[in-house]
């Protein structure tokens, strides 16, 4: 059994790792969801860390390891909260979220409640990536 202090290690160990070296943060990334993923998913902080910090590229290569079944950030279980923090975010960060959340080929019933909370000035990014999902299925 873990103890707090391995726990808080854990979860303080990305956010280090992300203001030592972002590109070190991003090359440990798939492994630690590989290896710890049940513990992570769904940490609204964890993604955050990843949507704040990520280059083009670096989206890129998330997209094609999730689509090539490499790597998985989230499910169906665990999206409500990354979801709802999400709408915080900036723009671009928005953005990267929607891109890798399609990437995961998520079905858009497990989106659909999140249109309540949305206001078209605020959230034109979640609101244009529900059409698209809406559009895919289809």
């Amino acid at each position: 059994m873990l103890s707090l202090r391995d726990v808080t290690a854990f979860f303080l160990f990305p956010q280090r790792c992300h203001e030592d070296s972002v590109p070190m943060f991003f090359y440990l990334l798939p492994a630690m969801y590989q290896n710890f993923g049940e513990r992570i998913f769904g940490s609204a902080q964890i993604f955050y860390l990843v949507v704040s910090a990520i280059d083009p590229l670096q989206l890129q290569d998330l997209i094609w390891k999730i689509v090539q079944g490499n790597l998985k950030m989230f499910d169906q279980s665990s999206l409500k909260q990354v979801l709802d923090s999400s709408l915080g975010w900036g723009s671009f960060e928005q953005h990267c979220f929607w891109q890798i959340l399609l990437a995961h080929s998520i079905s858009v019933e497990y989106v659909l409640p999140l249109v309540s909370h949305l206001h078209p000035p605020d959230h034109a990014q979640p609101l244009t990536s529900l059409l698209l999902m809406l559009i895919r299925e289809k």
